[in-house]
């Protein structure tokens, strides 16, 4: 990651630890934590756990307590939020869900299975360690992980195994990965007590975790939506292309509530993407953005850039 206007530098040393599940008791804050931990906006510290807890209607989403259109945005047309995170919508019994649109789509002659933890794989043929998917219509193999609901990943990297969530980080944190897929991590503290009792956001950290590290793979969050479509990127069953992707933050005032961003991304060859998959690259960034400028207060930095690299596969058909 370059650096930032103030000088912060984020080579992040992410402290790789394994097995610290961050659903369990009060995180480990670390030498991270220069100053008292806080409760990002709309969240309040529960006094028997100690943990950060979102209020209202709002939901936890990427460290920040969001309200329900902002987490169904972050889902994706064809999902929906929940408190336990985002999940496929629901279609009977002879239709299948697109990916891209969020329909159910009728089966001739076939049959479909309501989708929750993952998307229906009947109405596509794809092999081993691959899964099903329906885009704008036209049935896609893909990576099993790649066909879960943004935020969760395959059990086992089976198809035929279900969707779940790793460990979840109270509000005010992160889950610092400690293994490629995220499985497992130490909960990163965001957030902490700024100047008069304000809160002061570690714009840098979010930025490392929720994107991904500078020149390197970008984080699932950012890369799930892009590579559920394959055909938007012009890939024919078998074939792969490396999708990098520049964002430049910038925070006027280091003011979270004026957060902008440009975003641009680069194709094989060097070449730009399709205005339909600039467009895609785009929202996909900013549903992340929009929970970074939920936590509140005043951030780290004025400005922060990065470049990572989403990955887009589209498997052969067939058993």
């Amino acid at each position: 990651m370059r650096r930032s206007a103030n000088g912060w530098t984020a080579a992040l040393a992410l402290s790789l630890l394994a097995a610290a599940g961050c659903s369990a008791p009060p995180p480990r804050w670390g030498a991270a934590a220069v100053a008292s931990p806080a409760c990002p906006r709309d969240a309040v510290r529960d006094p028997s756990s100690e943990r950060c807890e979102c209020t209202g209607e709002t939901v936890a989403l990427l460290g920040a307590c969001v309200p329900p259109s902002i987490g169904d945005s972050f889902c994706g047309a064809a999902a929906r939020i929940s408190r336990d995170g985002c999940t496929f919508r629901s279609c009977g019994e002879s239709e299948v869900l697109d990916i891209a649109s969020g329909s159910c789509i009728a089966l001739a002659g076939g049959r479909g299975e309501g989708a929750r933890g993952a998307l229906p794989e009947t109405a596509v043929r794809c092999p081993v360690k691959a899964a099903g998917l329906i885009e704008n219509g036209q049935a896609v193999c893909v990576p099993a992980d790649t066909a879960c609901p943004r935020g969760t990943l395959r059990g086992g990297g089976q198809a035929g195994s279900p969707c779940f969530r790793p460990p979840r980080c109270p509000p005010g944190t992160l889950l610092e990965r400690g293994d490629p897929r995220g499985v497992s991590g130490l909960c990163r503290p965001l957030t902490t007590i700024a100047a008069r009792n304000g809160r002061r956001v570690d714009v840098g950290a979010w930025v490392a975790i929720a994107f991904g590290i500078e020149e390197g793979p970008g984080a699932p969050e950012l890369c799930r939506p892009l590579a559920q479509r394959p055909s938007l990127f012009g890939l024919a069953p078998g074939q792969i292309l490396a999708v990098r992707i520049h964002i430049a933050v910038t925070i006027p005032d280091q003011d979270l509530a004026r957060l902008h961003a440009e975003v641009s991304g680069v194709g094989g060859a060097g070449r730009s993407a399709s205005l339909a998959a600039s467009a895609a690259i785009e929202r996909a960034v900013a549903t992340l953005l929009e929970p970074l400028r939920s936590l509140g207060g005043e951030s780290s930095t004025a400005s922060v850039e990065t470049s990572v690299t989403c990955e887009a596969v589209r498997l052969p058909e067939g058993p």
